[in-house]
């Protein structure tokens, strides 16, 4: 996937590879490096938060 961000006479570009996972699999690599389960910052649960788990 590419962005393109203008501002003013500027623009630039920010390239970036783009994996589609479900939340499962998103709160698995959340744990595993360290997080607490994602919550979600919509009602679709589009957009997700994710906090340091608590020791």
């Amino acid at each position: 996937m590419t962005l393109k961000y203008s501002m003013g006479d500027d623009a630039w570009t920010h390239s970036f590879a783009v994996v589609p996972m479900d939340e499962p699999a998103i709160a698995q690599l959340l744990h595993e490096a360290g997080f607490a389960p994602p919550e979600a910052l919509d009602g679709k649960r589009e957009w997700l938060e994710a906090r340091r788990a608590r020791d």
